[in-house]
Parts: structure tokens; C-alpha cells; sequence
């Protein structure tokens, strides 16, 4: 009964060693065909490889992500500006109050529009 567990735990040792083998120059030859290939760019800190075939890759560069970012928060300025203003010649019109060109702080902004 013994032998018979020993029999089977060589056949079982003698197998795995082959698979491992098998599996060493598999790694070998997929380490030498990497050797073979293309070497890779080497990319700095602001590189990244993008690609081309990929439907969600970036489409805009960072700078032009920074410059539309940039517009819509003056955009955005601007809107809020043009609504206080509103509201002060809607006050005016109303007859609630006043609307002068420094109480916003908004005229050197926009001086076309006090």
C-alpha cells in the first residue's frame, strides 16, 4: 500500500517536472521573440503611447483641454457679470433702487455695457 502511494507521487513529481519544463522554454522563447520585437520609446513624465485604433482614446491635447477650461470659466465670468447687471436695470426699472457703474465692480470688465 505504501509503495503504491510512493509509485504515485513520483509518476505525479515526474509529470509536474515536465510540465515546468515545458513551461521554461515557453518562457524562453517568448523572452527571445520580445528581443526580437520593436524596442519600446522610452516616454517622459508628460508622454503617454496612445492608440490609434482605440474609439476612446483622447481626442484633444492636454493644452487644448487647459485653453477650452480656461474660455468657459472667462465665459462663465462674463455670464455672471452680464446677469448682475440685469438685475441692477431691472431694480432701475422697477424704481427699487439704483444702478451705478462702480457698485457692481464689474465696469472695468465691461466698460461698454455701463
Amino acid at each position: 500500500m505504501l509503495e503504491a502511494l510512493v509509485s504515485e507521487s513520483s509518476v505525479a513529481e515526474e509529470q509536474l517536472r515536465r510540465e515546468r519544463d515545458s513551461l521554461r522554454r515557453e518562457l524562453e522563447q517568448l523572452r527571445a521573440a520580445a528581443r526580437g520585437s520593436a524596442p519600446q520609446p522610452s516616454l517622459g513624465p508628460d508622454q503617454m503611447v496612445i492608440d490609434l485604433t482605440d474609439p476612446n482614446r483622447p481626442r484633444f491635447t492636454l493644452q487644448e483641454l487647459r485653453d477650452v477650461l480656461q474660455e468657459r470659466n472667462q465665459l462663465k465670468a462674463q455670464l455672471l457679470v452680464v446677469q448682475e447687471e440685469l438685475q441692477c436695470y431691472k431694480r432701475v426699472e422697477r424704481g427699487t433702487g439704483s444702478c451705478l457703474a462702480g457698485e457692481l465692480g464689474t465696469s472695468h470688465l465691461f466698460p461698454g455695457l455701463v
